[in-house]
């Protein structure tokens, strides 16, 4: 069962808040899940997911009830994008692309080693990935073989 809500979302600590109930009935442009979401409603205290349309929210319930929303805008971004907007994206914004955010020579050796390619696993599965090392400065800070007496 879905139930509709407008209200102002306040994200602290993946945790999403909501408030009052009003009816609203329209395609969702934007789909949130994946954490927990307090609905600050009586007879629904928690949810799954929350639909946005023409920012108000038009289903609030578990994600199978609320993907029912989903109307034709996709805000959801490529491997690739994510991986950009993390390295070199970030570090355009600070203007440093020519000492780091991408592994070229000569370049900071700052960067991690995943246990799969972000890029060429299937997308179900990306969030298994796991990193195995992390490098600053070409040094290595954390492994995930080492004890912390090896560190």
């Amino acid at each position: 069962m879905s139930c509709t809500f407008q209200a102002t979302i306040v994200a602290a600590s993946a945790t999403v808040l909501f408030v009052t109930p009003m009816a609203v009935a329209a395609p969702a442009d934007r789909i949130i899940h994946g954490g927990p979401i307090v609905t600050v409603n009586p007879t629904q205290p928690n949810a799954e997911a929350v639909a946005i349309a023409s920012g108000r929210i038009v289903a609030v319930g578990s994600e199978t009830d609320v993907m029912k929303h989903k109307g034709e805008a996709d805000e959801r971004i490529t491997p690739l994008e994510a991986l950009e907007a993390i390295t070199i994206d970030g570090a355009r914004l600070y203007g440093e692309e020519a000492k780091k955010g991408s592994i070229e020579v000569g370049k900071l050796a700052d960067l991690v080693v995943l246990s799969a390619n972000p890029l060429t696993v299937p997308p179900a599965t990306l969030r298994a990935i796991r990193v195995e090392e992390t490098l600053k400065d070409g040094k290595t800070v954390w492994k995930r073989s080492q004890t912390p007496q090896e560190r």
